[in-house]
């Protein structure tokens, strides 16, 4: 489904997890494409009710026996300032969605990068148990992505 910007908060995600569910049974991943577009109740400052919302689809995913997936923007200066691994203490103004989530994945590429076809990706358990980093070359004209060794 698609939704204008705070077209729908946080219980209209999960009216339609319990549908589709309903529907076709448990689906195997819910996508929402920038949780920080869901309307909130709330008017606390941005960064908190990112936070809340992140943490209303956590409860979701939880009660719903159901992954949720959900991206966001982090500062675009670490990319240069630790040589291309974005970890959570860049999230910036999302910093409080990080408060909630199991784990966090990280894509991005440089200028050199970008001319050669690759990203880097960085996946992060918890502040505390580090993450694992690769460089992927891809093919968007074949769909095709692999690991590669830089």
């Amino acid at each position: 489904h698609q939704y204008p910007r705070y077209g729908v908060g946080t219980a209209g995600v999960e009216d339609m997890v319990k549908k589709k569910t309903d529907e076709w049974g448990t689906p195997p991943l819910v996508v929402v494409d920038y949780a920080s577009l869901l309307d909130t109740t709330s008017r606390d400052r941005r960064d908190i009710e990112i936070g809340q919302i992140h943490a209303e689809l956590s409860a979701i995913a939880v009660r719903n026996s159901v992954p949720i997936w959900t991206p966001f923007q982090t500062n675009r200066i670490a990319l240069y300032q630790k040589g291309g691994e974005i970890g959570m203490e860049h999230a910036g103004g999302s910093y409080e969605a990080l408060q909630h989530v199991d784990v966090v994945l990280t894509l991005d590429q440089d200028k050199e990068d970008q001319r050669k076809n690759r990203m880097r990706v960085n996946m992060e358990r918890s502040r505390e148990s580090g993450g694992a980093y690769c460089t992927v070359a891809y093919d968007w004209g074949k769909s095709e992505v692999e690991e590669i060794q830089v």
